[in-house]
């Protein structure tokens, strides 16, 4: 079994997605933990872009909420393997860029009369 990864607002949940087989169900645990967040309002802990599914998720309701919201609602994560630690990847702070452009000011020149 492997691990859907659906983080709850409301109390904890860790769902296991079956093990299924053949080439039509080879990434059911990415469908599963879009479809589980959906259906009880979570984010989604995922470092998977979900590009294919934004795309071909049949049911239309999911497919067009993960288009709207994926950026929103998405966590990415990581583990340090030599700390032994789990952390989120957040991102700046307010989305903009992380080096900021500096704005040259353009000095004019005083014309001699």
């Amino acid at each position: 079994l492997r691990t859907a990864h659906v983080l709850c607002v409301h109390g904890q949940s860790v769902e296991l997605t079956p093990r299924v087989s053949g080439q039509q169900h080879k990434s059911a645990d990415d469908e599963m933990t879009i479809k589980c967040a959906y259906r009880r309002n979570c984010r989604l802990l995922d470092n998977d872009n979900y590009r294919d599914w934004k795309a071909v998720m049949h049911d239309e309701v999911v497919r067009e909420w993960l288009q709207l919201y994926q950026e929103r609602l998405q966590m990415r994560y990581y583990f340090d393997s030599t700390l032994g630690c789990f952390d989120t990847l957040d991102g700046p702070q307010g989305g903009g860029s992380m080096a900021k452009k500096k704005k040259k000011k353009k000095k004019k020149k005083k014309k001699k009369k």
